[in-house]
């Protein structure tokens, strides 16, 4: 098969059409947001669809016998199968959350897991993916390799009979580098301890299959891949969903009560109270888009734009870049002043208010990573698709000019 031909930047450009905020500026400066990582734009479409609920067939899901209600639940469990679809899942097999966080908080209630239940996390996590083990569980942290990525031999010296669950990112919202979750999660299958993977940062970027990768549960939220905010996604593999138990309890989830309580088949089990209606239709919209254009391109893309920044990156002798960028690598660059003492918040207000450039600084929520680096908060670039090399080159010029305050 012959290999698809990368897009180009002036390709790339017609995107820009698609969201509005990129047709704005900053005081007077041509907006570059380069903080997708945080959240992504929302193209138009997804935009309309969310009026289009509010204008056109406002109703609760599941809770009706309106014609209203009939169209607003089989538009509301379309975006199920139109999720289930994009990583290869079963239809039963996706549970909405609030976000990747309420998903990743939700497991451990799922399992009943209690402070005397061994479970393994990473210093590379989020804090999502961190403290609901640390302070729920009797958790063991494993390090990190010289690279900063997980160290998998320190993973395979603490799996035992005795592990209830083993949970680890696929890509780091800090580093950018894509981790072996693979490897790790045939580790952990051959030993029969079920494994959480988030996929937040790398979902909108890459293709996942969730049955190849065989994790039990994967998660990410739809804001980070051109949704709105308020919808997360929990995948359950029907491997160990009759092991689980509704973490909350409410409307719509019950089939009966009598004198025992009969509750809902998943994903509806797991599902309570009124969801965020127009956002999942939001989302189902997002979905629309990156399939019509198609995941492959995608990451043609980004690999071309990720490329790119770190060569034009590493030529600033101002800023420095703590973390070694693997081959695979997410298009994220955290980079800090090569002054200790430069103030980072300070530099990223003077970028988005004079030259109209938005980035991330602090601490992306990954303390224990910066504290095990040894480095007091950093400066994010992440880039999405509708992204050019024109914003890497805006950026790189901006640092440039403050010179002397890195």
């Amino acid at each position: 098969m012959a290999t698809e031909k990368k897009l180009t930047t002036a390709q790339q450009l017609n995107f820009k059409d698609d969201f509005s905020m990129l047709r704005g500026n900053v005081n007077g400066a041509r907006l570059v947001y380069l903080d997708s990582s945080a959240t992504s734009l929302k193209p138009q479409k997804v935009v309309d669809k969310v009026v289009e609920f509010y204008t056109e067939f406002t109703s609760n899901v599941a809770r009706g016998d309106s014609l209203l209600s009939e169209i607003t639940t089989l538009a509301f469990e379309d975006v199920r199968s139109k999720v289930a679809d994009y990583i290869g899942a079963n239809y039963h097999e996706i549970v909405f959350t609030m976000n990747a966080s309420d998903a990743l908080n939700k497991i451990p209630l799922m399992l009943k897991l209690s402070q005397n239940d061994r479970v393994i996390t990473t210093l590379l996590e989020h804090h999502s993916n961190y403290l609901p083990w640390i302070t729920r569980c009797n958790a063991t942290v494993v390090d990190l390799n010289e690279r900063y990525d997980i160290d998998i031999d320190y993973l395979v010296k603490n799996l035992s009979s005795d592990i209830k669950l083993v949970a680890v990112t696929m890509g780091s919202n800090v580093t950018g580098n894509l981790q072996q979750v693979e490897e790790i999660v045939a580790l952990c299958r051959s030993m029969k301890i079920p494994v959480v993977v988030d996929a937040t940062q790398v979902v909108g970027h890459k293709r996942i299959n969730v049955k190849e990768l065989g994790c039990d549960f994967l998660v990410f939220s739809a804001h980070k891949m051109l949704g709105p905010s308020g919808v997360g996604v929990l995948y359950i593999n029907d491997n160990i969903s009759d092991k689980l138990c509704p973490a909350f309890y409410g409307g719509g989830m019950v089939a009966k009560i009598d004198k025992e309580i009969t509750f809902k088949t998943s994903p509806f089990c797991f599902e309570t109270g009124t969801p965020a209606i127009e956002n999942v239709l939001g989302f189902g919209a997002a979905l629309d888009y990156l399939v019509d254009i198609g995941i492959d391109k995608i990451e043609h893309i980004l690999c071309e734009l990720n490329d790119y920044a770190y060569e034009k990156l590493s030529t600033l002798n101002n800023i420095k870049l703590p973390f070694p960028v693997n081959k695979n690598h997410l298009p994220v660059f955290t980079f800090a002043p090569k002054d200790s003492h430069a103030d980072i918040k300070y530099i990223a207000r003077l970028l988005s208010d004079t030259y109209g450039i938005v980035i991330n600084s602090g601490y992306q929520c990954c303390l224990p990573l910066y504290k095990k680096c040894g480095i007091q908060g950093g400066m994010r670039a992440s880039l999405y698709f509708y992204n050019t090399k024109e914003d890497i080159d805006a950026l790189v010029d901006a640092l440039k000019e403050l010179g002397d305050l890195l």
